[in-house]
């Protein structure tokens, strides 16, 4: 299964890290030559901090949602189709 943040109920926590996942990317894209903003510091991320975030915390986001896929794939394969999980 492709984890997607379309694929779940807004309910679901994995949709939310998915989702949030998405929002980041597109926010450091759009950021890419200008500072952003932060709402509780008044000093917005830089180049350095946006370089940080694309570096880091996107590689992690995709090491988790990755793992829940696997884990996903071994559910699925344990249980058959219309089977109770």
């Amino acid at each position: 299964m492709v984890l997607t943040s379309h694929s779940f109920s807004a309910g679901d926590p994995v949709a939310l890290a998915d989702a949030f996942r998405v929002r980041l990317m597109g926010m450091l894209r759009s950021y890419r030559d200008r500072p952003i903003p932060r709402a509780w510091i008044d000093v917005p991320y830089g180049e350095e901090e946006i370089t940080l975030l694309e570096e880091e915390l996107l590689p992690v986001l995709n090491q988790v949602l990755a793992r829940i896929n696997e884990i996903d794939a071994e559910l699925e394969n344990r249980h058959e189709p219309g089977e109770a999980a």
